[in-house]
């Protein structure tokens, strides 16, 4: 997620997998549920005509403006750049016409690289629910109003999700709230989440493109306010710098200096941090971590302990009485993402991204007065579980999510273990084009 109140959104890559360790590292030395490269189930049947670049931009007099090897920053130009005066359009190596500036409700449909040809904007988001790497830019080419999207496998579908279309490509997953019959709460929500995060599998890639991106992990918990807790990864010199940060959508928090969007808590303090990897050709090597969250009616509340080093990260979001009632439906989100900073019509072959951040031993438990939660009170979260509500992954042709259960006991290359029987829960957003004429 990118900026601004996550209020939640939501389209995820189903690859609801039931397998064992599989293998993933390049050199296939040692185990891990990290598949390489991103797969999809199925076969996915591209619509439309495959694009090819060089793409060129041209002035509506038919002058030429500007080459691009990439077919989004063309359009991206294009639809900055056009005038109502000056229609500017955009031609591949076949000449095809992938875009020219329409009225804003006459969209641009692709199917990821491939161009599907123009409609109203009610057609043009029905064709797009409907395709999982679906691009549908508006007729001036300067924002999405569709991006492609797959519910998790269980998902709820009585719930109107309301995606982040400019957010990028990102998953989410839901666990369900307070439970309320005939004006009676029955369930109380969730009080506590606890997960532990894998991020020495991690592979990251900054964008190519010079435009700005961040990486996130993240819990977001939700009662009368919605607070996202957790780290973000930029690149500085050579690492990538893991650092606390917080986005909350108190009053408090929605103007001046900490206000609306993501904010680093402690600038200068790293959680953790990534080198580049000469065999990968990426940036690897961080720390696992261990995230735990407590709501409370005046408090949320992360810990983050590096399982290298056992110190502790807190970030602490007190209003008081802020909750109240809405302790009762309280509900978290679990989420990973790499997304934009600038521009509503981003760059989907930017270079960058957050491939394969595991999740392990996710649990949470019900919302009691106490603030007290011993293991006999955790219940597991994980697709499929009681406690889950949905998830997604938007933005598909840049996202996936995998799960699975390891089928024995086994050792990551950094010495961590596993159980056979622990649920894994797997994350990866990426512009690279991984999904690229991809079968």
């Amino acid at each position: 997620m990118k900026k601004g109140i996550r209020l939640f959104l939501a389209i995820l890559m189903l690859c609801s997998l039931t397998l064992g360790i599989v293998a993933c590292k390049k050199d296939d030395s040692g185990p891990g549920p990290n598949p390489d490269p991103i797969p999809e189930p199925g076969e996915y049947q591209y619509d439309g005509t495959l694009t090819k670049g060089p793409y060129v931009v041209y002035n509506q007099d038919g002058s030429r403006e500007k080459e691009f090897d990439n077919m989004f920053l063309a359009i991206q130009y294009a639809g900055q750049k056009s005038l109502s005066s000056n229609k500017m359009y955009v031609l591949d190596s076949n000449d095809l016409k992938i875009f020219q500036r329409q009225a804003k409700n006459q969209c641009f449909m692709f199917d990821g690289e491939y161009y599907v040809g123009i409609a109203s904007e009610s057609d043009a988001k029905e064709w797009g629910l409907k395709k999982s790497r679906s691009y549908v830019y508006n007729g001036w080419g300067q924002g999405y109003v569709q991006l492609g999207r797959i519910m998790f496998e269980g998902s709820a579908t009585n719930v109107d999700i309301p995606f982040e279309i400019f957010s990028g490509a990102y998953n989410y997953m839901y666990s369900k709230s307070g439970e309320l019959v005939a004006d009676e709460w029955v369930k109380q929500g969730f009080g506590y989440f606890e997960t532990t995060v894998r991020l020495s599998e991690a592979h990251y890639m900054p964008s190519q493109d010079g435009e700005g991106w961040n990486a996130y992990v993240f819990i977001n918990v939700a009662g009368k306010h919605n607070c996202d807790l957790g780290v973000i990864g930029n690149l500085f010199g050579d690492e990538v710098r893991w650092r606390l940060c917080r986005n909350c959508s108190h009053p408090d928090h929605q103007q001046g200096i900490g206000g609306p969007g993501f904010n680093v808590i402690n600038p200068n303090e790293t959680v953790t941090s990534m080198k580049y990897n000469e065999e990968t050709k990426d940036y690897t090597g961080a720390d696992d971590l261990k995230f735990q969250v407590l709501a409370t009616k005046d408090t949320y509340k992360i810990t983050i302990t590096n399982l290298t080093t056992n110190k502790e990260f807190v970030i602490n979001e007190e209003h008081v009485g802020s909750n109240n009632d809405s302790t009762q439906y309280l509900r978290f989100l679990l989420a990973a993402s790499y997304c934009p900073v600038v521009g509503n019509a981003w760059n989907a072959r930017s270079g960058a991204y957050l491939k394969d951040v595991i999740f392990e031993d996710s649990h949470i438990a019900r919302y009691n007065d106490e603030n007290n939660y011993p293991e006999s009170t955790f219940e597991e979260f994980y697709p499929g579980a009681d406690s889950f509500h949905y998830g997604f992954t938007q933005g598909a042709d840049c996202a996936s999510a995998l799960f699975g259960i390891y089928d024995k006991d086994g050792t990551y290359a950094n010495g961590a273990t596993y159980k056979k029987g622990m649920r894994w829960i797997n994350f990866s957003s990426f512009y690279d084009g991984s999904h690229h004429n991809s079968k």
